[in-house]
């Protein structure tokens, strides 16, 4: 029996990611979060009422638990530093969420693991600052870890990404109601979406693979994507021809913040290429995402309408 320990396992990805693990006898399932959300587990799957941010009491549950698999979803990087080196010789892996938004800067298209990431927004510094953590204890420590940077992330249990980097609805509803919506850029720049049932096949693809440890990969989509045929696809999913206004970043990113439908780090990283190169993933992890885009948000969308965030 293999024992794992999800840490932040009650939500989107890290729900589906605990889904993945149960579905498996080898594997006796833990989560861990702070007991304010009451997500429908699987069965058997036990939960621990455990605040992340209270550093203390992390290490204590997760040294008494002793998981052979740690399954990091939510860590930042100052609870990391304190925690890793706790972990002792019963750990046989430790598989940590990143970003590939630590590439927005770099200017390779698409970009790969051995490229020097140049975050740009608080978020993506914050992530790649937990990388450099993991990586300073693999190589100090032995730390048997992995680091799966995750793309942009959609399907069931969450808005999918809109046209003003976020996960704003009301972008969806004006759709719907065929007004002119403004939206920065000029439809080239690079989506590179992931499906969140494909993202989570790659923390089972860590288990019982040795190879990966103390490696990184970027975990994605099949294929990168315009943002103007991705807001061709949403419209297809909505039924409805997308009536937008392209307009120069600098003319509507501080009405979209002032108006509040926009975060302007949001808006940053949007108009910037993400695209990744997923063939380590594949090659090493079997890494295989199945999910075809247009039937994932077309999925995506019908959800919104069952949690009535859309008509």
């Amino acid at each position: 029996m293999r024992k794992i320990l999800i840490i932040g396992g009650t939500r989107y990805l890290g729900l589906e990611i605990t889904r993945r693990f149960a579905e498996s006898r080898q594997n006796e399932v833990y989560v861990l979060n702070r007991g304010r959300r009451q997500p429908d587990l699987p069965s058997g799957v036990q939960r621990i009422t455990c605040d992340a941010n209270n550093v203390p009491q992390l290490i204590s549950v997760v040294t008494d638990l002793k998981p052979d698999i740690l399954a990091d979803t939510i860590l930042g990087s100052n609870a990391l530093d304190k925690l890793l080196p706790r972990l002792g010789g019963w750990l046989k892996g430790f598989i940590h969420t990143g970003s590939i938004g630590v590439y927005g800067g770099s200017g390779w298209i698409p970009a790969k693991e051995d490229d020097l990431p140049v975050p740009l927004q608080p978020v993506f510094r914050e992530k790649f600052a937990q990388d450099e953590v993991i990586l300073r204890h693999i190589k100090k420590n032995g730390l048997p870890a992995t680091i799966l940077r995750m793309s942009y992330i959609y399907g069931r249990g969450d808005v999918p990404l809109e046209l003003w980097g976020g996960r704003n609805p009301e972008f969806f509803r004006m759709l719907q109601k065929e007004v002119e919506i403004p939206v920065p850029g000029d439809g080239t720049q690079l989506l590179h979406p992931g499906h969140v049932t494909d993202l989570a096949s790659a923390f089972t693809a860590c288990l019982d693979n040795n190879a990966c440890k103390g490696r990184i990969y970027n975990i994605a989509g099949d294929r990168s994507i315009t943002v103007s045929a991705y807001l061709e696809l949403i419209g297809k999913a909505l039924g409805v021809t997308p009536l937008v206004s392209w307009r120069p970043a600098s003319e509507v990113s501080g009405q979209l913040v002032d108006d509040g439908y926009a975060d302007i780090n949001d808006l940053q990283f949007f108009m910037k290429h993400m695209s990744v190169d997923i063939t380590r993933a594949k090659t090493e992890l079997g890494y295989n995402p199945t999910v075809n885009l247009e039937e994932g948000l077309k999925d995506n969308i019908n959800w919104m309408h069952k949690e009535d965030l859309i008509r």
